[in-house]
């Protein structure tokens, strides 16, 4: 039976660091507020903020919704058995450290 809970440990821990860079980035993007627009990198953030007449609200839901989607569905293909699983978590890992990286030159600005 601590087999297989040892097994599942790997899987839910990317999962929770998924989820938590993504709601980190949910957080400073609602910090940044009206000043995100200028400065946002992501041409489909930036056309969500212009959208919604420069306030993040809607690009903040549609990336909540999107990051629960991609969950939804690593937690089925582990059901299921997916035999690339590791390859998906990996790529979702490595997009959201890439996600993390962008805020590196903001811890040195005051």
């Amino acid at each position: 039976m601590l087999k297989i809970f040892q097994k599942e440990i790997p899987f839910w821990l990317a999962m929770l660091v998924i989820a938590s860079i993504s709601a980190f980035d949910s957080y400073m993007s609602i910090l940044a507020g009206a000043d995100l627009g200028p400065r946002e990198l992501n041409p489909m953030a930036k056309y969500l903020i212009n959208l919604d007449g420069g306030r993040v609200a809607l690009m903040v839901g549609c990336k909540t919704f999107g990051t629960s989607l991609a969950l939804l569905l690593c937690a089925s293909m582990r059901h299921a058995r997916y035999k690339h699983m590791s390859v998906v978590i990996w790529a979702l890992i490595l997009v959201q450290i890439g996600v993390l990286c962008s805020y590196i030159p903001f811890l040195f600005v005051r």
